[in-house]
C-alpha cells in the first residue's frame, strides 16, 4: 500500500500542476520536486519488499483493487505518469521481461495464472498451446515487423513499377486497405487512451507514423483525382509520384519503431536518437558560416546580380555542396 500511495500522490500532483500550466510563479517547481520525493518513497519500499519478500512484489506491482486507487495497479500509474526511473528497477524489469516473452507474470509470484481449458483430445490441447504462443507479446510484435516489410515490399513495387495516371493497379487498393488498418490502430489507441484517462505520452516515431498514414491517404486521392480528371495531367502526378516517394521514406524511418524491441538495437537507437538532437544544434551554429559564405561568395564572384526569384537558391547551393558534397571549379563560372 506504502508503494501504490506514492504512486497515486504523483497522479494526484501531475493533476494539480496542470492548474499552475501558465503560471510563472514556482508552483511548478514545487510540485515537480514532491514528484521525484514520491517517486523516490516508492522505489524504496518497492525495493525493500524485493529484498524481503521477493515473491509477492510481482502481485504488488500488478494487483488491482476495486474501489480504491482508481481502480489502477503500481504498474498503470507508473506508466501513466511516465516514471523512467521506477520502471528501471529491478523487480519492474523482470515482470516485464516475463510477460513480454510468456505473457504471464513470474513463476514465483502468488497471482493466479491463466489455466488452460480442458481439452477434448491431445490434438486440440496442442492447438490451444500452440494459439496461447502466438498471442505472447514478443510474438506479436515479430508477427508486425514481418508484415510491415511485407508492406514495404509492395509499396516499392507499385511505385516502380505500376503506379501510373491512366491505371489503378491492385496492389494499390491492397496497399490502402494496410494503410486503413494501420489508421484503425492509431485511432483505437488515441480512444482507449481517452477512456482510461491516459496523458498522450506521443515519441518521435508515433508522430512518424501518423503523418506517413495520412500522407499516403493524400497521396491516393489526388491520385484518383488525376485518374478521374482523364487527361494527362504531368504536374499533379509529378507531385503525387514525389509524395508517395517522401511517404515511402516514412515508412521505412518507421521500423525503427520495432527495433526498441531487440536488446541488442534498442538503446543504441535511443542514443542515435539524442545524437540527432545534439546534431541539429550543432547545425545551427554551422548556419551562421554557412550564410556567411553564401553572400560572401555572391557578392565576390557575382558582383550587381540582378534580383530574382532564383537568386536565393543559387546563393544557398554554393556553400551546400562546398560544405557537404562535390563542388567543382566549373560552377565558379558565371553561366
Amino acid at each position: 500500500r506504502p508503494t501504490i500511495a506514492a504512486l497515486y500522490a504523483i497522479e494526484i500532483i501531475n493533476g494539480l500542476k496542470l492548474l499552475y500550466e501558465n503560471d510563472l510563479s514556482d508552483h511548478v517547481s514545487k510540485l515537480d520536486k514532491e514528484i521525484r520525493n514520491f517517486e523516490n518513497l516508492a522505489i524504496s519500499t518497492l525495493n525493500r519488499a524485493y529484498a524481503t519478500y521477493p515473491h509477492i512484489v510481482y502481485d504488488l506491482l500488478i494487483y488491482k483493487l476495486k474501489g480504491s486507487w482508481n481502480g489502477y495497479s503500481c504498474l498503470d500509474l507508473a506508466l501513466l505518469n511516465n516514471l523512467d526511473k521506477f520502471l528501471s528497477q529491478t523487480p519492474c524489469i523482470l515482470l516485464t521481461e516475463e510477460m513480454w516473452n510468456n505473457g504471464t507474470v513470474p513463476s514465483q509470484s502468488r497471482s493466479e495464472q491463466p489455466k488452460p481449458e480442458l481439452a477434448e483430445t491431445s490434438k486440440k490441447s496442442c492447438c490451444i498451446r500452440m494459439f496461447r504462443k502466438l498471442l505472447v507479446p514478443r510474438v506479436i510484435a515479430f508477427l508486425r515487423f514481418i508484415s510491415h516489410l511485407i508492406f514495404l515490399g509492395f509499396f516499392a513495387i507499385w511505385i516502380i513499377s505500376f503506379l501510373a495516371v491512366d491505371t489503378l493497379h491492385w496492389i494499390e487498393w491492397v496497399l490502402l486497405t494496410w494503410v486503413l488498418f494501420y489508421s484503425a490502430e492509431i485511432i483505437n489507441q488515441c480512444i482507449r487512451n481517452v477512456m482510461r484517462h491516459r496523458r498522450s505520452c506521443w515519441s518521435f516515431i508515433d508522430y512518424i507514423e501518423l503523418v506517413s498514414v495520412l500522407l499516403f491517404l493524400i497521396s491516393w486521392s489526388l491520385h484518383i483525382a488525376a485518374n478521374k480528371l482523364h487527361q494527362d495531367n504531368q504536374l499533379l502526378m509529378d507531385f503525387v509520384f514525389t509524395l508517395f516517394s517522401i511517404d515511402f521514406m516514412l515508412f521505412c524511418i518507421f521500423t525503427l519503431e520495432f527495433c526498441y524491441v531487440i536488446q541488442s538495437l534498442g538503446p543504441r537507437l535511443i542514443v542515435l536518437m539524442e545524437m540527432v538532437k545534439i546534431l541539429c544544434q550543432f547545425l545551427l551554429i554551422i548556419f551562421a558560416f554557412f550564410i556567411a559564405f553564401a553572400v560572401s561568395s555572391q557578392a565576390v564572384l557575382y558582383p550587381n546580380t540582378q534580383l530574382t526569384g532564383l537568386l536565393f537558391f543559387r546563393i544557398i547551393k554554393r556553400p551546400f555542396w562546398s560544405m557537404f558534397g562535390e563542388f567543382t571549379l566549373d560552377e565558379l563560372e558565371p553561366n
